[in-house]
């Protein structure tokens, strides 16, 4: 085992061993990581979750590499839900992207031309 620091552990264990852990801003950053998307409202207004996750499915199109995965830097609840729709892998592991299946390759293209495309002039 290493003794000269917390290798592979992430952040918050860098922080502590080196003395400089503030637990209110692991408070603060793990609130921050379940707001908005993970409230049934956001200012008064009902969130529409499948408008939400059609949206992050046309980003991840946008961020496409190697034919088929996506940088998963986005809302994290919309990520799991698409995954339990089939469009992409199970977001929760160290890859820095997901794999989009073959469902969520077609209606990605399909988002992001929807959404964020405008017609040729």
């Amino acid at each position: 085992k290493h003794q000269n620091g917390p290798h592979h552990a992430g952040r918050f264990a860098f922080e502590a061993w080196r003395g400089q852990f503030d637990p209110h801003h692991v408070a603060r950053r793990c609130r921050s990581r379940q707001a908005p998307s993970s409230r049934a409202k956001l200012h008064g207004m009902e969130m529409d979750t499948d408008k939400i996750d059609n949206a992050v499915l046309g980003l991840l199109w946008l961020t496409l590499h190697e034919e088929r995965r996506a940088w998963k830097g986005l809302d994290w609840d919309a990520l799991d839900r698409l995954h339990q729709k089939g469009l992409i892998g199970n977001p929760a592991n160290k890859a820095k992207s997901v794999v989009l299946t073959d469902e969520g390759l077609r209606r990605a293209e399909e988002m992001f031309r929807t959404l964020f495309t405008r017609p040729a002039s």
